[in-house]
């Protein structure tokens, strides 16, 4: 499930998580988790946020970079410095959002956006005044959502993480959203202990479908051929 260059060499990504804490719970490990599987992988991680000596603990990968950041101020600074450059930029609740939109002027990787909580949002006063500007910085305008995954762990292989459907837009193709959106949801398979990811795609998809899931080192294990006639 890695990425790949054009000629079949591992690619290396640049993926930075923030969440704005000193602490480590729940939201905290959860970034541990898949900061440590994307490293595992060979890909360039930073995480912003957290109690720095417990997540170093945490991340096996040494080359995981640890930056503090218990101030949304300070959050907003390390995303400025280390997430112009990145893949894909990885916020996590509301406080993180905030710091992801002042530094969205310079940080233009594609952004995602993980609540961790049932409550959606806009459920507290914050949440109600930040959420049309943080829809604006997922799709840059309106409130319309660029793509989504659902996931699942199939029903009938316990250890195999199935992407049920990805969707993007068709303004938002080509420009990274599609590949953002497959890294979350191996990172969060393998959080859960999973060892294999899939998905099935029709292989004459007008999409370009299928050359995405390669670029991220995916390839077809089964195939199967559908007849249909027109009846009349």
């Amino acid at each position: 499930m890695d990425p790949e260059e054009q000629d079949g060499s591992p690619r290396s990504l640049s993926v930075v998580h923030a969440v704005r804490s000193d602490a480590f719970a729940g939201v905290e490990r959860y970034v541990a988790s898949v900061a440590d599987a994307l490293a595992v992988r060979g890909h360039r991680v930073t995480v912003v946020g957290g109690d720095v000596g417990v997540m170093r603990a945490a991340i096996g990968n040494q080359s995981v970079e640890l930056l503090p950041g218990s101030k949304t101020r300070g959050v907003a600074l390390a995303l400025g410095r280390h997430g112009r450059h990145s893949d894909v930029v990885h916020v996590h609740m509301t406080a993180a959002e905030v710091a992801a939109l002042a530094a969205w002027p310079v940080v233009r990787a594609p952004t995602i956006a993980t609540r961790h909580f049932a409550q959606r949002r806009g459920s507290s006063l914050a949440g109600r005044a930040i959420s049309p500007l943080i829809a604006r910085m997922l799709v840059e305008e309106g409130t319309e959502t660029a793509g989504f995954a659902i996931c699942k762990v199939h029903p009938g292989d316990a250890e195999l993480g199935w992407i049920q459907i990805l969707g993007v837009r068709p303004r938002w193709r080509g420009r990274g959203v599609g590949r953002a959106l497959l890294l979350t949801a191996f990172g969060a398979f393998r959080t859960r202990g999973l060892t294999r990811a899939g998905l099935g795609v029709d292989a004459e998809n007008p999409t370009g479908a299928t050359r995405l899931y390669e670029s991220v080192g995916m390839r077809a294990s089964d195939r199967f051929e559908l007849y249909e006639k027109r009846l009349a």
